[in-house]
């Protein structure tokens, strides 16, 4: 005797924007849904904040499943303030006993677009070559700065030997981060017997009135 083969019951669900913002609205699409649940109602339930928000396989008028295995809805209303958080959203489908026959589950984040974000404050130095040779010069080489450090001056501090050499948080003209996040000059004059030694500089970036944004040592041997 033949037996058909068992329903399947599958689909893809995806809820974007994510994150998506206070005042705007989610838009929910059910997609590749199988031929079995063609003309399905479906239910959603959700939780915030890993807690449950009450909507539990909670059906709504209109949300069927169409002959294309598709359905799409933009969520009513708009996310306000008091549903900022992490959500999850399932969405299900059941049979006439209430067994669920296929779920799937999405995350996503609403927030405050409003506020934005606090600066990073990140770059990178590098001094080359190293080691450096008396008689030599060196390289010192600020990129890959945020953009938030754009027309910031440069200050330097050093030690040698593990001993500062007093130049603490010095700024010497013309060493202001570019637009395109950096900034490259030869150090003058050339190194000396006498600066021979284990050196470590740090370039740091402040904002007035002389607050310290970021350090960053490099070594130089």
């Amino acid at each position: 005797m033949f037996y058909p083969p068992p329903p399947t019951y599958n689909f893809d669900l995806s809820i974007t924007p994510n994150p998506v913002c206070v005042g705007s609205q989610s838009t929910y699409t059910i997609s590749n849904a199988t031929s079995d649940l063609d003309g399905k109602q479906i239910y959603w339930s959700s939780t915030k904040n890993g807690v449950s928000t009450g909507e539990v396989l909670s059906g709504y008028t209109g949300q069927i499943v169409n002959s294309n295995g598709s359905w799409s809805g933009l969520g009513t209303p708009a996310w306000d303030s008091s549903e900022i958080g992490s959500w999850v959203k399932t969405a299900s489908f059941v049979d006439s006993t209430g067994k669920v026959l296929a779920s799937k589950s999405q995350s996503f984040v609403v927030k405050d677009c409003s506020t934005p974000p606090p600066p990073t404050y990140n770059f990178d130095l590098s001094i080359t070559p190293n080691p450096v040779c008396v008689g030599s010069q060196s390289t010192y080489t600020i990129s890959n700065a945020t953009s938030d450090l754009d027309g910031k001056q440069i200050y330097w501090s050093s030690t040698k030997n593990g001993v500062s050499t007093g130049e603490v948080l010095s700024g010497y003209t013309g060493q202001i981060v570019n637009s395109n996040g950096s900034w490259s000059g030869l150090g003058t004059p050339a190194w000396d017997s006498s600066e021979i030694g284990s050196w470590v500089k740090t370039a740091s970036l402040w904002i007035p009135p002389a607050r310290c944004l970021l350090p960053n040592p490099s070594l130089l041997w």
